[in-house]
């Protein structure tokens, strides 16, 4: 082969590569609505800007869970959005931030469904003033109080640790007081923290 056709396929191999970069991509999105809590990582992966491929992970919170039974779902039209991750041709990372998942899914075993959906038939009015006290002014004391009341329908033995009654406990090893709100509990805000 001449130095002119190595010279070609060298160009038409770059330029297939650039192609490549510059038409394929895929993006990790993710969502935090600001009203419930739930959160949602969309991952896609776009060809032209067309997504050809695309999964969603969402995460519920205690706080979107209990307004499902009690008829008062979010609507979630508080959403923070941001790109996490994106890879150009798939292969070229030229965003990448680190994002911080729950540890776990929050405690919301089926007694305390059921005592949600019991909650909402027995008061008229309990999803609209859900609605309107947590979902909308962030009442967090109100959703406290609603909180213990939905785990008051699971039989104490059932309960994790962090929810039992804090005069039963005595302080633990660590120093934190009974009844402090810990990671694997229901904290809205318990994530993995061991990288910081």
């Amino acid at each position: 082969m001449t130095k002119r056709a190595w010279i070609s396929l060298a160009g038409v191999g770059l330029a297939a590569v650039v192609s490549w970069t510059v038409a394929v991509d895929s993006v990790r999105i993710e969502e935090d609505c600001l009203d419930c809590q739930l959160s949602r990582t969309i991952e896609r992966v776009r060809v032209a800007s067309a997504v050809v491929a695309e999964s969603i992970r969402e995460r519920p919170s205690l706080i979107s869970m209990v307004a499902d039974d009690l008829g008062a779902p979010c609507p979630h039209d508080r959403v923070h959005r941001w790109e996490s991750r994106r890879r150009l041709g798939l292969v070229l990372t030229v965003v990448d931030e680190p994002v911080l998942y729950p540890v776990q899914r929050p405690w919301y075993p089926p007694c305390a469904r059921e005592g949600a959906r019991s909650l909402a038939a027995a008061e008229d009015g309990l999803s609209s003033e859900f609605r309107a006290r947590v979902l909308e002014a962030h009442d967090w004391a109100y959703w406290a109080r609603l909180r213990d009341r939905v785990y008051d329908a699971c039989p104490p033995e059932q309960r994790p640790e962090a929810l039992a009654d804090p005069g039963d406990q005595a302080p633990s090893a660590d120093g934190k007081e009974a009844g402090e709100p810990s990671a694997t509990g229901d904290d809205p805000a318990g994530c993995d923290r061991s990288s910081d």
